[in-house]
């Protein structure tokens, strides 16, 4: 998009005396966008599988996130769901990492329904809980999301526990590796003096 030439000031005596500045009219850009977004999804209407870019994970992000919410408006998600999920999977390790860094972003996947990019997410966010170290806001998830992850926060809780007095119980009925050692010296020990 070409810059727009604006006038900054008009100074008294003429014509002559006009200063422009030019600055970018980023209202354009963004009805640009919008624009490509929605005839990526009619596209999509017609078998025509919409373009995601292949360079750099935040920008397919981005894409993808514009794609899927205009896709939710329309009621058409599932034309354009395996594709965009397979889109962000051809990312591998830095879909990781994307995820690591904000993954209450990705659950989007569940729009997409793709259960690993999702998985992925809750895993992150549910072994976090309470706490909330990313930049999406906890606002951003429905509530049903919410009730979801602190259930399993809850559970994930319990088993830890759970697992824990197990390990401690395990070390206080069973010989330690020491007592077993010097049971078995003494043992020796005992037997070859009695022989004696």
């Amino acid at each position: 998009m070409a810059p727009n030439p604006v006038v900054e000031s008009i100074e008294p005596g003429g014509f002559n005396k006009v200063r422009l500045k030019v600055e970018d009219n980023v209202e354009d850009a963004t009805h640009d966008a919008i624009i490509e977004v929605y005839n990526k999804i009619f596209g999509a209407f017609y078998s025509i599988l919409p373009h995601i870019t292949a360079n750099d994970i935040k920008t397919a992000t981005f894409q993808t996130e514009q794609l899927v919410k205009v896709a939710r408006d329309l009621g058409c998600v599932h034309l354009v769901s395996s594709h965009v999920g397979n889109a962000l999977l051809q990312y591998r390790q830095s879909l990781y990492k994307a995820i690591l860094a904000d993954p209450p972003r990705y659950l989007l996947a569940l729009v997409l329904e793709n259960d690993f990019i999702c998985t992925e997410s809750l895993i992150h966010i549910v072994g976090a809980y309470p706490y909330w170290p990313w930049p999406t806001e906890r606002s951003a998830l429905p509530e049903e999301m919410k009730r979801l992850i602190a259930r399993k926060s809850q559970e994930l809780d319990t088993e830890a526990l759970e697992a824990e007095r197990e390990l401690f119980l395990l070390t206080i009925t069973s010989p330690t590796p020491q007592n077993t050692i010097r049971t078995s010296i003494l043992g020796s020990s005992c037997n070859s003096s009695a022989t004696l």
